[in-house]
């Protein structure tokens, strides 16, 4: 269920990168305060994947069990996410043009650190 949570939001995350940009690309008069919404909304939504990232770093039991399992690779990719997620709240506020290129890269990462942690679980 987490993983469905993360990607729900990771996709979430990159349809309001799309609106912003759009919104920005708008006359002042007509897109400011729907741009002000869909940022802020934006930003929300980076807050709740980087909690939901930080509920991924748990406890263990597979190391109790002579399993292997690469904890401290994990640890370093969802430390990476959660520096992605962190590029795009700055982005939404300073570089807007950059953010749909940000949102779909971590996508892409954060459906391939659940692909990986999947296929050990």
């Amino acid at each position: 269920m987490p993983q469905t949570r993360l990607l729900h939001l990771a996709r979430e995350l990159e349809r309001l990168s799309s609106e912003e940009c759009f919104f920005y690309q708008q006359t002042p008069a007509s897109g400011l305060q729907q741009f002000l919404n869909t940022q802020r909304e934006l930003l929300t939504t980076a807050d709740k994947l980087q909690r939901e990232l930080a509920g991924e770093i748990s406890y263990n039991p597979a190391r109790l069990m002579d399993m292997e399992y690469p904890f401290d690779e994990e640890l370093e990719t969802i430390s990476g996410l959660m520096a992605g997620v962190e590029e795009i709240k700055h982005s939404a506020v300073d570089s807007i043009d950059e953010l749909p290129a940000k949102t779909e890269l971590l996508s892409r990462s954060l459906r391939g650190h659940l692909t990986v942690v999947s296929s050990v679980a």
